[in-house]
């Protein structure tokens, strides 16, 4: 999650859960990327919705 004055990128949760997977793939073998976006809403990271459909902003960390 970006926090104030950190540069974010915009992301979705399929490009997001992608790069998790290939990080840990065990870690995300119980979860689809639907869900996924699901999860991200609850822990709070802020979402937007464009043409392209909806992203989250987050930090590489």
């Amino acid at each position: 999650m970006a926090h104030l004055g950190e540069k974010s990128l915009d992301l979705t949760a399929v490009q997001i859960f992608r790069e998790l997977q290939q990080k840990n793939s065990a870690a995300m073998c119980n979860v689809n990327p639907m869900r996924f976006g699901q999860v991200l809403l609850k822990a709070g990271v802020v979402r937007r919705h464009t043409e392209y459909g909806n992203v989250y902003q987050v930090v590489r960390r």
